[in-house]
């Protein structure tokens, strides 16, 4: 089972962060809570329910007194404090294996859903420092979600990449590195083969 480790911003020896075992954790504001699953997410599987499905547990980092604030049957999966008393997480209370964000108070009770996606995955969330947005993947694509408003808009990325797949290859080799060659029945191209690579060439004129 994981454990979660504290680490210095300044490096040295991590320490255990107080749970047994525990995934995807978040600090309340004031650093005196943590929130966590304490299981590893099986969120690739849709409908899970199971031994490995997730709930929200609270540590009080100081007394070591452990609270579980989500009891659903299926997944409670990466929780997020916000800076408004609630917990922020990804849920499939929906059925359907369709998973929103929902959040809960940092009390328990009742959990309200945030998101309303009809189809596709929330996945992999996090919150920014201030608890305003929270960015997360949804089917694939990017999008930030206002705390505030619970509008969740997509964001647009712009990538210079290089689409085109070149149909042939530029390659230059001496005579002697050549172990077989062989011309086509119309002698207008021939093929040889370097050091286990198969190369085409096109002759200019026949010999």
């Amino acid at each position: 089972m994981p454990q979660l480790y504290l680490v210095s911003v300044d490096g040295g020896m991590p320490w255990k962060a107080g749970a047994d075992m525990g995934i995807q954790a978040s600090y309340s504001p004031d650093g005196k809570r943590l929130a966590y699953n304490q299981k590893v997410q099986v969120y690739w599987r849709k409908y899970y329910r199971g031994a490995y499905q997730t709930d929200i547990m609270v540590m009080d980092v100081a007394a070591k007194k452990f609270t579980q604030v989500t009891d659903f049957d299926g997944l409670d999966s990466w929780p997020m404090w916000g800076r408004d008393g609630f917990i922020y997480f990804v849920s499939d209370r929906d059925g359907n294996g369709l998973t929103n964000i929902w959040r809960v108070s940092d009390g328990g009770g009742k959990a309200d859903k945030v998101t309303a996606f009809k189809a596709g995955d929330v996945r992999w969330p996090a919150i920014s420092a201030d608890g305003r947005v929270i960015v997360f993947e949804h089917d694939f694509g990017i999008w930030k979600l206002d705390v505030n408003t619970k509008k969740a808009t997509p964001i647009t990325l712009n990538i210079d990449a290089e689409t085109q797949d070149n149909m042939s290859d530029v390659e230059s080799f001496s005579s002697h590195r050549l172990t077989t060659t062989t011309c086509a029945p119309n002698s207008r191209r021939i093929v040889v083969s370097v050091h286990g690579e198969i190369l085409r060439r096109r002759l200019k004129k026949v010999i």
